[in-house]
């Protein structure tokens, strides 16, 4: 038997009472499309001004899943969407998700992506 100063938690036992964090500066969804628009793919060209971002979700206070097309995605694109999105305040946590039911065409560029192709 374990002493009273002992407190159970998911994964064992806490010696310290745990202590309960409270997030109230939670990031909104517009926040981090704005955000990602800083994500340059190519050419100088956004995730977002391609149509590459499916959407964003969160999860939780301070977790973010992004879904994107499958579209030329490389590692350096993944490694600048997660180190931007950590940048905002609030956010703990960033997941990408490739949504293979999601391919890139280009009718998905942004606005400004169409006028730059015109």
């Amino acid at each position: 038997m374990l002493p009273k100063d002992f407190y159970k938690f998911e994964k064992g036992w806490l010696l310290e009472e745990p202590t309960i964090i409270k997030v109230t500066n939670m990031v909104s969804e517009e926040e981090i499309i704005e955000e990602l628009e800083n994500v340059v793919a190519k050419r100088n060209w956004s995730i977002v001004e391609l149509g590459m971002v499916k959407h964003v979700e969160i999860i939780k206070a301070g977790f973010i899943k992004v879904f994107l097309a499958p579209a030329a995605l490389s590692e350096k694109i993944m490694n600048d969407l997660k180190s931007h999105l950590l940048k905002l305040e609030g956010v703990i946590d960033v997941s990408i998700e490739v949504a293979r039911s999601f391919p890139w065409i280009p009718s998905r560029l942004s606005r400004k992506g169409q006028a730059i192709l015109e």
